[in-house]
């Protein structure tokens, strides 16, 4: 291996083979500079032999001559290059063991065969060893040098890092320009990220470059800058120092994984579930287009849109996020993090196409009790509407579905079913396998996960279903996806639409619509509420209800962030809006206002039906609001938003842009969520919108 990273993810191979042949003599070959540098004082290597020769042929000649001096009696070949496995028989090794491989097979003694995906599994599967010596968790092996702490640390204190407190690393750089994030996203992050030490890691004039333009655009971070000026050693002192890392897919992100720092790692070319943090810990970013992975051979034009597509909100969530665990590993000693591994795992073979060609009648089932969840599958709406232009688009999903989606352009028809209330039961289910039927779909999306969706829609006959691979209902379907519990729920929506047409490009911006008659009743309300000049005013709106309880963040500090933002600006009028179950929970707010605050408030609470509230909602100039169906609409009505996130994954059902901000609970319930970073984010989006005009 040539690269950094690259020989960290031989270290649990390595250290399979020292668990099976202690008394063995184990030598490896490495690329000179880095990538031998972290390999020393690995304690299951006997000796580092680093590759001296650049191009392919003088490689080969190397290890040609290492194996016939060496009188190696085994050689293993951990990546699968054929000249290797050619090198290695030439020179009369008696024993060669590499991966199953048709250009290898004939020159090795000892085939061995993988499933795995990430490439650290894939090595480890081919050394031959007994099942005891593979490793039972994911892990690397480093060894941090005591001397290169105590350099480290006195290099940071002459920074004016204050040791006792977190540190907050950041790696900028990447070998590939299409693995590097944008110096504006850096400095975005930096800024939200800087009530936290921060410090900026990486090495050569490339990142020198990229850290001078993102510090050009730091507003109120002051990270401490450490590009090249710290050693291989001494730069696995300062990650085991740190508490989390933020990176592309880099060396610095496998050397933080092996000293115990959990990593938020940014990808877009490559795949991380090939290359990505080869722990249990780490979180990584891949908004996984249609273009991805790409490897060395970028489409984009030198657009990286991959990499753009990864906001600073969802990055700088992910670090505060992992900021909030307890970390295990690094309460081990730095000499030798436990070999760590996964038993292999086999890839989903490609499915089968379902489709003879373009779908004529199309079925999507979207969720029967949520209008929330329906209001999210609007990109997926939109996609195949572009998709398939001429085809009969047809949704089944819940109740009020219809007056949410009120004018929408990609829906041929909206059929409600209302399996809890008012069609329960047999009787109901058989009538809409009928409807179904009638239908005569020869696509089906079934976007809800419940097994009765794909049930209905078996019954019915509908030729193509493509759905969710959960709730034991894969023998339904004609197209098992898998759902991933901690992607993005849009994302996963688009994953059942790209399992029948791949190349579908993923644009997960909501919107609602709007008709003239509507705005001009929400502008009447208004104007009888306010007063015909409130069109001057500046209008924040607030639902401080939530159909869950455990979703609801306190009507009192709801109440303290209406008085702040109402004392701040005298033309701020705020905006209550909610349905009539909510009152409560709009009364309690305003008991805690003050009177000023009262006065300068107006409810709509229970006052308006869906659509006349979203014709309110289209006119603020700011959102706040819990995790609802209402949240969501102000998102896709276009309305800066501050989303407040407790028992709710924000990453799984969170919107993330620029006119957006997502506030998550550091303990999990809506009291882990404090009211002066809702003021913040709050003042920072009008901000915003103060200089959009």
């Amino acid at each position: 291996m040539n690269y950094l990273g690259d020989a960290l993810l031989t270290t649990p191979a390595m250290a399979a083979m020292r668990r099976a042949y202690p008394d063995a003599q184990i030598d490896t070959i490495v690329g000179s500079g880095a990538a031998a540098g972290v390999l020393a004082g690995n304690p299951d290597i006997d000796r580092i032999i680093p590759r001296t020769a650049r191009d392919s042929w003088g490689r080969c000649k190397q290890l040609f001559q290492t194996l016939r001096r060496g009188k190696y009696t085994d050689v293993v070949i951990l990546p699968p290059l054929p000249a290797y496995a050619v090198t290695a028989f030439l020179a009369g090794t008696p024993v060669r063991v590499g991966q199953a491989n048709r250009g290898m097979n004939r020159f090795l003694t000892d085939l061995r065969h993988t499933n795995a995906v990430h490439m650290a599994d894939a090595m480890l599967d081919t050394v031959h060893v007994p099942n005891e010596a593979r490793p039972t968790r994911r892990g690397l092996t480093v060894t941090v040098d005591p001397q290169a702490v105590i350099e480290t640390d006195q290099l940071l204190s002459d920074m004016g890092i204050d040791l006792s407190r977190d540190l907050v690393a950041v790696n900028v750089g990447a070998t590939r320009p299409q693995k590097r994030w944008m110096a504006e996203n850096f400095a975005a992050v930096l800024d939200q990220l800087a009530d936290h030490q921060l410090v900026l890691i990486g090495a050569g004039p490339e990142d020198e470059a990229l850290t001078a333009d993102v510090l050009g655009q730091v507003r109120s971070a002051k990270p401490v800058n450490l590009i090249s000026r710290t050693t291989i050693p001494q730069l696995a002192a300062l990650l085991r120092r740190s508490r989390v890392l933020l990176s592309a897919d880099s060396g610095p992100m496998h050397l933080a994984t092996a000293v115990g720092a959990p990593v938020v790692a940014l990808f877009g070319s490559t795949d991380p579930k090939i290359t990505g943090p080869y722990d249990e810990a780490s979180q990584s970013i891949y908004k996984a287009l249609h273009c991805a992975p790409c490897g060395n051979h970028p489409t984009c034009e030198g657009r990286f849109d991959c990499m753009r597509a990864i906001t600073p909100d969802e990055a700088a969530l992910a670090v505060r996020s992992l900021l909030r665990r307890d970390n295990p590993m690094r309460s081990l000693p730095l000499a030798a993090r436990p070999h760590a591994g996964l038993a292999s795992r086999t890839s989903n073979p490609p499915a089968k196409p379902i489709l003879d060609g373009p779908p004529k009648h199309i079925l999507i089932v979207t969720k029967f009790r949520f209008i929330g969840d329906t209001l999210l599958a609007i990109p997926v709406f939109r996609a195949a509407r572009r998709r398939w232009p001429d085809a009969r688009i047809v949704l089944l999903t819940g109740r009020n579905a219809r007056m949410l989606l009120k004018n929408n352009p990609y829906l041929d028809e909206i059929i409600e079913f209302d399996p809890n209330k008012r069609d329960h039961g047999q009787r109901a289910f058989w009538r809409f396998v009928k409807r179904v039927h009638r239908g005569h779909f020869d696509l089906c999306l079934i976007l809800n996960r419940s097994f009765h969706s794909a049930l209905l829609t078996w019954f019915a006959g509908s030729r193509g279903r493509a759905g969710f691979d959960c709730e034991g209902r894969g023998p339904l379907l004609s197209q098992r996806v898998p759902y991933d519990r901690e992607k993005s729920e849009i994302a996963c929506y688009f994953d059942v639409l790209r399992s029948v047409a791949p190349e579908t490009e993923i644009n997960s911006e909501l919107e609602l619509w709007i008709n003239p008659d509507e705005r001009a009743e929400a502008e009447k309300r208004l104007a009888d509420a306010l007063g015909w000049g409130w069109a001057g005013l500046r209008l924040i709106g607030v639902q401080p209800g939530a159909s869950l309880p455990g979703k609801r963040w306190s009507p009192a500090n709801f109440a303290s962030v209406a008085n702040t933002l109402a004392s701040s600006d005298p033309n701020a009028r705020v905006v209550l809006v909610g349905g009539p179950d909510e009152q409560a929970s709009a009364d309690a707010m305003l008991a805690g206002c003050t009177e000023e605050t009262r006065r300068r408030t107006v409810s709509f609470v229970g006052k308006c039906d869906l659509r006349g509230s979203l014709a309110l909602i289209e006119q603020l100039g700011l959102f706040i609001g819990n995790d609802t169906a209402v949240m969501h609409s102000a998102v896709a009505l276009g309305v800066p938003t501050v989303a407040l996130f407790g028992p709710t994954n924000p990453r799984k059902w969170g919107n993330y842009g620029e006119r957006r901000s997502v506030i998550e609970s550091t303990n999990g319930k809506m009291d882990g969520i404090a009211v002066e970073p809702v003021v913040a984010a709050a003042r920072s989006l009008l901000e915003a919108s103060s200089l959009a005009k």
